[in-house]
């Protein structure tokens, strides 16, 4: 099954920085951030030199940067609402309601 309830057009650092939020710690995350960033870049332009493009006029380190630096928030938004979900599920009223579908 595919779920499609979360998709959107927007720039990669959405989900990146939603990546970086749960499956992080923030001492980790703090003293790392920028290595998983030039990381995650330079494995993007791997790629779209394969694809015939170059990633530095399509979509530069420094737009890339910019990008997460703003929506960075969006990571902890998105890690909010589904720790919610995760929580919920994992508790006894939910479980008993779950087995009745």
């Amino acid at each position: 099954m595919i779920d499609f309830q979360c998709c959107r057009i927007s720039s990669p650092a959405v989900d990146l920085a939603y990546t970086l939020v749960t499956g992080t710690r923030g001492v980790i995350r703090v003293n790392r951030l920028d290595h998983w960033l030039k990381l995650y870049y330079d494995k993007f332009a791997f790629e779209m030199k394969v694809l015939g493009h170059d990633a530095s006029e399509v979509f530069p380190y420094k737009s890339f940067k910019e990008d997460f630096d703003n929506l960075y928030v969006y990571g902890f938004v998105w890690a909010t609402l589904h720790v919610q979900v995760c929580c919920w599920s994992c508790s006894p009223p939910a479980a008993e309601y779950a087995r009745q579908f």
